[in-house]
């Protein structure tokens, strides 16, 4: 299992049990979006006959999703787990407990009228689809 930003790490650190050594997998230090599916990859090439999952929230996944394709053209199997808080909903929860308000941390379109990132929610959509390579949406709103 492997994960790097958010509110999974913490979560992961109260909650998880792990069973067996070097199965474990979190970036706690700097909280590196985007790292979560690359390090995915290189847990399933050190222990190819492991299943590997990535928990990743949807605001990492849009840093560095390019790399579900080199998996797919490697043949490598890994099972993403995809959390969809609209966007950096950790950052934006931490900048709402701090008073500031949210300040680009929320998918939003552009307002006509203002030209400002203000108005409605962007919707996302992930499917399962087909073949090789399958996304599946998970909400947590």
């Amino acid at each position: 299992m492997v994960g790097a930003a958010g509110s999974l790490p913490g979560d992961l650190q109260r909650l998880w049990q792990v069973k067996t050594p070097d199965t474990y997998h979190l970036e706690y230090g700097y909280s590196c979006m985007g790292y979560e599916i690359a390090a995915a990859l290189g847990a399933k090439l050190a222990r190819p006959g492991q299943p590997v999952y990535a928990m990743v929230g949807d605001g990492s996944y849009m840093m560095l999703h390019s790399e579900l394709q080199t998996a797919v053209q490697e043949g490598i199997k890994i099972t993403v787990l995809l959390f969809d808080n609209a966007s950096f909903g950790c950052i934006n929860n931490l900048q709402m407990g701090h008073g500031m308000g949210s300040f680009g941390t929320e998918n939003r379109h552009r307002n006509p009228q203002t030209g400002q990132l203000d108005g409605p929610l962007v919707k996302g959509r992930f499917r399962a689809k087909r073949g090789k390579l399958r996304l599946s949406r998970v909400a947590c709103t």
